[in-house]
């Protein structure tokens, strides 16, 4: 009767030693496909407008089209990377117009602007292309692109 009740858990312990190691094994397996999947969020500059003392870079990233605004610096000196039409960076983005809320009170409806006023006069129209927003960017200064 012992011998029976010994060799059931031998049994048994391998049977979970081996399920054990088809878990660890398909966890790797995962582990791999998720760091290959991981979303890419750099943008891909498409075009550069001149307005005034302005840039208008428009990037895509995926289907969305983004509206960048950059004010026109002299970076001569600097030792950042100027931008590329067809090049991709990873921009810090944030929405500077229309403004949607204030603490989290709402505060427009983004769809009754049509355009946003910078300084100087310079006029910069709000399209549907860009999701009816305009952006700027914390890691760049003009045309120049700051890695850090």
């Amino acid at each position: 009767m012992k011998k029976q009740i010994q060799y059931n858990t031998n049994v048994s312990m391998i049977k979970y030693l081996f399920i054990l190691l088809i878990l660890c094994w398909s966890y790797k397996g995962t582990a791999q496909i998720t760091r290959e999947k991981t979303p890419d969020y750099s943008l891909k500059i498409n075009r550069i407008n001149n307005i005034k003392s302005y840039y208008i870079i428009y990037a895509q990233r995926n289907d969305s089209v983004f509206k960048i605004v950059s004010r026109k610096q002299d970076n001569s000196n600097n030792s950042c990377k100027k931008i590329e039409v067809g090049k991709s960076y990873l921009l810090n983005l944030r929405v500077i117009f229309p403004l949607d809320s204030i603490w989290g009170f709402k505060i427009m409806n983004p769809l009754d602007v049509s355009d946003m006023v910078l300084e100087e006069g310079v006029t910069i129209k709000i399209e549907k292309s860009s999701h009816y927003k305009i952006y700027e960017s914390e890691n760049l200064n003009g045309l120049y692109y700051d890695e850090k």
